[in-house]
C-alpha cells in the first residue's frame, strides 16, 4: 500500500445523526421515472439524495435539478491520480470539473484516502473507514464508530452503510438490480458484462477494471463467479447491520435481484 494512503487512515470522519431518510439513486434503467416524474420526485421530497460513481458524470444536468446532498464514489478510478498502468486518470479530472460547479451544499462520500484538488466552498467530504472486518456483535461498535466496514464490492453497498452509520433510519433505493451473471463474447471472443446503465449513451474515459483473460490459474468467469458469491456474502452483513441497528432499507426497485431487502413499487 501507498504510505502516503497509510498516513491517511485516521482521517476518518466521525460519525453523527444527518438526517431520517435517505433516498439512494442508483443506476440502472429502473431510476429513470425519478428523473421523468415529477410526482415520484415530490413522493420522495422529505428525503435526502444520494448519487454514485458515474452519475454526476454522465447526467450532471439531472444532478443539477435534483441537487443531491451526497455524492458517493467507492471506486478508484473516479479519485486516484493515477491509474494501475501509471496513466493519469481523466475521469478524476472530469469528477473535480463537476464538483466545481457545483453550486449547492453538497457533501462527497468517499474513503479516507481520497483527495480532489477543488476550489468550492459548497463541497464537504464524508471520509469513511477502509479497516475491512466482518460484521458481528464485536465488531458492530466499529462499524458504528465508522472505524470499520466489510469492504464494498457495490457502490450502492457503501451508500447504504453510510447511511444506516450516519444515523438515518429510513432508506430507500432505485435503480438498484445487481443481476450478476449477465454477460456476452465480443466479437474478440473477451467476456463483457451486458449490465445496462440509465446513462448508457454516456462517453467518458473508459477503465478496464479486470482482465478478461485466462491468466493461466482462473478464467475470467470463474472470478466474476467468485466476486458474485462474495458481494451476496456481503450483502447479508449490511443487511444484518442495518436489522442490528433499527433501519428499515426499501428497494423501490421493479425486478430486482436484491433478496436482503424488502422490495416496494412505486
Amino acid at each position: 500500500m501507498d504510505i502516503r494512503k497509510i498516513s491517511k487512515v485516521f482521517e476518518y470522519t466521525k460519525p453523527r445523526k444527518l438526517g431520517n431518510k435517505l433516498l439512494i439513486l442508483a443506476t440502472a434503467p429502473e431510476v429513470k421515472p425519478f428523473f421523468e416524474d415529477e410526482s415520484i420526485r415530490k413522493r420522495f421530497e422529505d428525503y435526502d439524495i444520494a448519487v454514485i460513481n458515474r452519475m454526476p458524470l454522465c447526467s450532471e444536468a439531472e444532478m443539477h435539478l435534483i441537487k443531491p446532498k451526497y455524492i458517493v464514489f467507492s471506486d478508484s478510478v473516479f479519485y486516484d491520480d493515477h491509474l494501475e498502468n501509471g496513466d493519469i486518470n481523466e475521469r478524476k479530472i472530469l469528477v473535480e470539473q463537476v464538483l466545481g460547479r457545483v453550486d449547492w451544499e453538497c457533501n462527497v462520500v468517499v474513503p479516507v484516502w481520497a483527495s480532489y484538488s477543488i476550489d468550492n466552498s459548497f463541497i464537504h467530504y464524508i471520509k469513511l473507514s477502509i479497516l475491512n472486518l466482518d460484521y458481528n456483535v464485536l465488531t458492530r461498535p466499529l462499524y458504528n464508530r465508522n472505524l470499520a466496514n466489510f469492504g464494498f464490492n457495490n457502490v450502492v453497498m457503501g451508500a447504504i452503510y453510510f447511511g444506516i452509520t450516519f444515523g438515518y433510519r429510513d432508506i430507500a433505493i432505485m435503480g438498484f438490480t445487481y443481476r450478476n451473471g449477465e454477460m456476452y463474447m465480443d466479437e474478440d471472443g473477451l467476456h463483457t458484462s451486458s449490465y445496462p446503465h440509465y446513462y448508457d449513451e454516456c462517453t467518458y474515459p473508459e477503465v478496464v477494471g479486470y482482465d478478461k483473460l485466462f491468466d493461466g490459474k482462473e478464467s475470467y468467469l470463474l472470478k466474476r463467479a467468485k466476486r458474485a458469491v462474495e458481494s451476496e456474502y456481503k450483502l447479508c452483513e449490511l443487511a444484518r447491520y442495518a436489522h442490528d441497528m433499527g433501519v428499515d432499507v426499501v428497494n423501490y426497485t421493479p425486478r430486482n435481484c436484491v433478496d436482503v431487502f424488502r422490495t416496494e413499487r412505486l
